[in-house]
Parts: C-alpha cells; sequence; structure tokens
C-alpha cells in the first residue's frame, strides 16, 4: 500500500557537476567570509582609533585647564640688611635682647 517513493537525501553531492559546484559555493562562501573579517576588523581598529582621539582630546583639555590655574616662576630670597630696614640714621646698637 506504500506507493509513495522514497526520497534519498544526501549531504553530500554524488555526481560530479554536484560536487563542481558545491565547490565552488563553499570557495564564495570562504571568500566572502574573509571579506566580512576584514571589514569587521577594519571597522574595529577606526572605532577604537576614534576612541582613543576623544580621551586623548578630553585629557589634554583636562590637564590645559589643570594648568591655567598654576602660576609658574622662579624667585630668590633676598635678605635685607638691618640699615635698609631702620634706615641710615638709625641707632647702628643690635635691638635690646628680652629677658627669658
Amino acid at each position: 500500500m506504500n506507493d509513495q517513493p522514497k526520497v534519498s537525501v544526501y549531504l553530500f553531492p554524488q555526481t560530479w557537476l554536484g560536487r563542481l559546484l558545491s565547490g565552488l559555493l563553499a570557495a564564495a562562501l570562504v571568500v566572502a567570509g574573509l571579506f566580512f573579517l576584514v571589514f569587521a576588523l577594519i571597522a574595529g581598529a577606526l572605532i577604537a582609533a576614534f576612541l582613543l582621539a576623544r580621551f586623548w582630546w578630553g585629557s589634554r583639555k583636562a590637564r590645559a585647564q589643570r594648568d591655567a590655574d598654576v602660576i609658574e616662576g622662579t624667585y630668590t630670597v633676598e635678605v635685607e640688611s638691618r640699615e635698609r630696614i631702620r634706615g641710615p640714621d638709625a641707632d647702628p646698637s643690635p635691638p635690646p635682647r628680652r629677658p627669658e
């Protein structure tokens, strides 16, 4: 009672034309996969470069803002003589000492 023909499904092609077409299809998929991989790597590198440039620019601005409040310079300490402090007509004797 079973008049339906059996359909055999093969995973691999059985004829030389089927093998040739499946080989070409596999090669095309490999080439497409490589193009996709290269595109993904380039896109990732561009995104990483953009993020690094943005981080560098922000840290540069923060550093400039931090350094804007700093006054840099050199200084020397000059000791003034007693004549200059008291004046030229003052008494040259030392001031009286305080008892301890």
